[in-house]
């Protein structure tokens, strides 16, 4: 964004702050909300698959087995299955476990994480700080968007690395304050996300080598029909919107599109690989 389009966007989002003040706290989403709204997202964002084959093509050349893997915040498996898949590929025996503390989602992990042949999974359903399986020492432990709503993110951070066996990486992938989470400090201040310079400085005084990059994804709302634009918004900024701000949400990412047809807009992720001593190790974990 050129120093230009970055003042009018500030502008934007300084004008919505000023429409929400007397609406706060807006209302949160439900389980139901949040489920269909992340969906919806995901159907127009690019950054699971580029997360997916960023991951892939770290561990893909990997050649020390067997591979300890542990997955903190799993989810449904969806990215973990693919990183399980490349790393059988190559012959290795993997054990691959997965934190998640959502039941019917934990399940999930473990049906896809099984199936996949030379590979032996496990699921905790419980917290990361209560998880037996964080104990352990892996090869890889993986935090993909999971360390957001955590207690505490340096404890978090610390159980995570304490279960990095050594020559062992961490991998993070986490939000940064850009345009899209902008929105969310705005609309949904109570919430107090850390993004990922709070990631930043939390591993900054732990002495391991850290590297850094970001994957550009897009958040692509070109073709939302009005059946989906309510649930997308909703989940985009964490809140349900109320009819009177949903026109000057979409003037904000309307500033903060990319300069190109339709409404794109940047969707980034950082990715910190904690423990790989060069960009060229942290390409092959």
């Amino acid at each position: 964004m050129t120093g230009s389009a970055q003042e009018v966007h500030v502008e934007a989002l300084g004008r919505l702050a000023e429409s929400v003040a007397g609406l706060l706290p807006l209302t949160g989403l439900s389980a139901a909300q949040y489920a269909r709204g992340h969906a919806l997202f995901e159907a127009h964002s690019d950054q699971r698959q580029l997360i997916t084959a960023w991951l892939c093509s770290l561990v893909e050349n990997r050649s020390v087995s067997p591979t300890r893997v542990l997955s903190i915040g799993c989810g449904d498996g969806s990215v973990d299955v693919e990183v399980a898949r490349t790393l059988a590929r190559s012959g290795q025996r993997v054990t691959y476990a997965g934190i998640e503390p959502n039941g019917p989602v934990a399940d999930r992990f473990l049906a896809r994480l099984s199936a996949v042949p030379g590979v032996r999974a496990v699921v905790d359903r419980r917290a990361l700080a209560d998880s037996a399986l964080a104990e352990s020492s892996y090869d890889i432990v993986l935090a993909v968007h999971s360390l957001y709503y955590v207690p505490d993110l340096v404890e978090a951070l610390t159980a995570a690395r304490r279960a990095v066996a050594p020559g062992g990486v961490l991998v993070v992938l986490h939000a940064p304050l850009e345009r899209l989470n902008q929105l969310v400090a705005v609309l949904a201040p109570d919430q107090n996300q850390p993004f990922s310079e709070a990631v930043e400085h939390a591993l900054a005084d732990d002495g391991k080598p850290v590297l850094r990059l970001r994957l550009d994804a897009t958040l692509d709302l070109t073709h939302t029909d009005d059946q989906d634009e309510a649930p997308v918004l909703d989940f985009a900024v964490q809140v349900r919107l109320p009819d009177v701000l949903r026109s000057q949400v979409l003037d904000v990412l309307r500033e903060a599109a990319l300069p190109s047809p339709g409404l794109r807009v940047p969707h980034p992720v950082d990715a910190f690989v904690i423990g790989a001593r060069s960009p060229d190790q942290a390409r092959s974990v």
